[in-house]
């Protein structure tokens, strides 16, 4: 590893876990996650990550279960019953197992997890969790419907996702939960195409992104798509302020992405139904 990675990689994991220490409820499961995923090196079913990876992977992780939790607290509070969640681009089951670790009160609430790849899903199935080989573009078609349907950094590595918004419509009974990487100026990724891609790698859909748009631009997408934002959170890989936020937000622009957007979205054909499709 060279000199100028290691400082970068130092940096890094002392500005995630400072972004972790300013959410209370962030915290607990990071903490809760230690015990539960001790180890992630292991959690992609291609590739193995290196410790600063693992370290952004568990604030990732934590930042779902969090945030499914917190759905799903404010759908009870609007005394609406949830039953379930299917995760759609579920590599190995990791934020399953940690908000199920923290969902005792609800009683017969089932998980399921959906990968297109054989490797991930038998992975999930290892921990006990249930879960589907099947492409998330064809899930309409299989009769299935949950509460909670999640979409966790997959989005962006799909080749249509209007396509994909639009077809969900019938398998998401109260809320579509999406996370994508976030992002200020939207642009094309397929990293493939450029000269930083090794050419040891094999090119695909998981280790690639199509599209990589601004929280502005997917809102544009999502209202074209029949849905609309109910709540939001920027999840940032630093701090709100201090030296680490204006050391790492400067990198993070510069190489990949700041953090990650999730939204809680529910159906809203108020502009979708003005757009024909003749």
């Amino acid at each position: 590893m060279s000199l100028k990675r290691k400082i970068f990689d130092f940096f890094s994991v002392r500005a995630v876990r400072a972004a972790v220490k300013q959410d209370r409820q962030l915290q607990l499961m990071w903490n809760l996650s230690a015990s539960v995923l001790p180890d992630l090196k292991d959690h992609f079913a291609t590739c193995q990550v290196s410790a600063e990876d693992q370290v952004r992977l568990r604030l990732l992780l934590c930042a779902q279960a969090v945030f499914v939790h917190r759905v799903i607290d404010a759908l009870t509070k609007k005394n609406c019953e949830v039953n379930g969640w299917v995760d759609v681009g579920d590599s190995d089951g990791a934020a399953r197992l940690l908000f199920l670790k923290n969902a005792s009160h609800l009683k017969g609430f089932r998980t399921f997890g959906v990968n297109f790849e054989p490797e991930a899903v038998e992975l999930i199935r290892s921990k006990g969790l249930e879960a589907e080989c099947m492409n998330a573009m064809d899930l309409h078609k299989k009769g299935l419907s949950f509460d909670i349907v999640s979409l966790f950094e997959t989005l962006e590595h799909m080749p249509d996702p209007v396509g994909f918004l639009e077809r969900i419509h019938q398998v998401v009974g109260l809320r579509l939960l999406i996370s994508v990487p976030l992002i200020r100026s939207s642009r094309v990724g397929l990293n493939y195409l450029t000269h930083k891609w090794n050419p040891e790698w094999k090119p695909g859909y998981s280790n690639n992104h199509f599209f990589e748009f601004s929280p502005r631009d997917w809102n544009k997408l999502f209202k074209h798509a029949g849905w609309t934002v109910e709540t939001e959170w920027k999840v940032r890989q630093f701090p709100k302020s201090g030296p680490l936020n204006w050391l790492m937000s400067f990198a993070w622009r510069k190489i990949s992405f700041e953090g990650f957007w999730f939204v809680s979205l529910k159906k809203d054909e108020t502009f979708s139904s003005r757009f024909s499709k003749g």
